[in-house]
């Protein structure tokens, strides 16, 4: 790919995303398959879920409209990341690579998360992207995301809805009355060199975007 620190438009900011997740870096990922691996944190870490159901969303209510389930989801995966650390350290299976650098890590089967209603942002943007990448252009990202004084990893879905590229985040913007107030907003370009994705700041609530290892396509 060309050497470029910005990019926009609908088709620059697609393809940069397909190129990343063509080279399997796993900060973005196209179309998730059966017998996938998905890190529950970042690039490498202790537990992965296999993705054993690649449809596993339509056993599922509130899916089979041609909105995004953001609701859905949320109301589904109410989890916390103890629970979720506490579900792979009760019934993880854990594999040895060999190799001259050997780890080990835990593994689960991704239904187990739904089955259990166990997951959080991660867990959440796996479901979103299975029950849309049949239908349009998506993909699930992983990086950072600042909001206020919190900066942490995060996981989130761009997508392309209705002609527009727009950032996908399950979880909800703030509410007064207790409703889902759910979080989709164009976007604007990707920043390569600080690895950030670009949102108007008027829409943006104040949330900043990053997405890992983009600098690793050159």
């Amino acid at each position: 790919m060309k050497s470029t620190n910005y990019v926009t438009g609908t088709d620059e900011v697609l393809g940069l995303l397909q190129t990343v997740s063509d080279r399997n870096i796993p900060s973005v990922r196209g179309e998730l398959r059966k017998g996938d691996l998905v890190s529950t944190y970042g690039r490498r870490t202790d537990d992965y879920w296999l993705i054993d159901d690649s449809h596993i969303h339509q056993r599922l209510k509130g899916f089979n409209n041609s909105e995004f389930p953001l609701e859905a989801i949320y109301r589904l995966l109410p989890g916390t990341s103890e629970s979720r650390r506490q579900l792979f350290e009760t019934e993880g299976e854990v594999v040895q690579t060999g190799g001259d650098i050997a780890f080990s890590y835990r593994l689960l089967p991704y239904s187990r998360a739904v089955e259990t209603e166990t997951g959080v942002c991660a867990e959440r943007s796996i479901l979103l992207q299975l029950s849309q990448q049949g239908k349009l252009p998506i993909f699930l990202a992983t990086g950072l995301c600042k909001i206020g004084d919190e900066h942490a990893y995060h996981a989130f879905n761009i997508a392309l809805k209705d002609g527009q590229v727009v950032l996908v985040d399950v979880k909800p913007r703030e509410s007064r009355n207790g409703r889902y107030n759910p979080f989709i907003v164009p976007v604007k370009g990707i920043d390569i060199a600080n690895q950030s994705v670009v949102l108007p700041e008027n829409l943006s609530d104040g949330r900043k975007y990053s997405i890992t290892h983009l600098d690793e396509i050159f």
